[in-house]
């Protein structure tokens, strides 16, 4: 068989639920031929059978952090970002109780909501969970290092024009210390040139 065939074949049999056929045949096909879509029908063969296998994981484990998290993270790793917030919301939910596990979940919500499309459901997620990591900081020794780590982390991932709304409304927020404030005030600033020289370049921004 040839490198098209084979292809075909891992197409055929990742659509019967063969998965590990799929990626026999998917790395046949890729080994013969190291093409654009051999290599992705590969990708995609892998990434089926890790969600499947979490899924798994998931049923036999519904108490456990650690498969949950992973499971958010797949999604966050095929960049399902709004699949991904939904369940570290659901995360939250049964295990934000003790104190160490909502700075970890919160955290990675937060990050996660960095790359959503939704202006009002991004805002509204990351504003809450800023908060509430800033918040437990001011009470609990454990959360005040890692806050100032969540703010720096909102930074590196807020990189669109769009982004800048939310950090205005974070800059005028009075729960952050002034100098925190002036660096979401700055980077609004910069968010918002950027726009401007975008739209008069007439550049679009990649999604993503």
């Amino acid at each position: 068989m040839n490198a098209r065939q084979l292809f075909e074949q891992g197409e055929e049999k990742l659509d019967k639920g063969d998965t590990l056929g799929a990626i026999a045949a998917y790395r046949q096909s890729a080994t013969l031929m190291e093409t654009p879509w051999s290599l992705e029908g590969f990708k995609s063969a892998q990434d089926y059978e890790r969600l499947q296998f979490l899924r798994e994981l998931k049923t036999r484990h519904p108490e456990s952090l650690i498969v949950w998290i992973a499971y958010a993270k797949y999604f966050e790793d095929t960049n399902l970002y709004p699949r991904a917030v939904q369940i570290y919301t659901e995360i939250l939910d049964l295990f934000g109780s003790d104190l160490e596990n909502e700075l970890n979940i919160r955290g990675r919500r937060l990050v996660a909501a960095c790359h959503l499309h939704h202006s009002r459901a991004k805002r509204s997620c990351i504003i809450e969970d800023l908060r509430r990591l800033w918040l437990l900081g001011e009470s609990f020794e454990v959360a005040r290092r890692p806050r100032f780590a969540f703010v720096a982390r909102l930074l590196g991932n807020l990189l669109k024009p769009e982004d800048a709304d939310v950090l205005q409304k974070l800059s005028q927020d009075e729960l952050f210390p002034d100098s925190v404030r002036e660096l979401f005030r700055l980077r609004s600033r910069e968010l918002q040139m950027l726009g401007t020289v975008l739209d008069e370049l007439k550049i679009p921004l990649e999604s993503g």
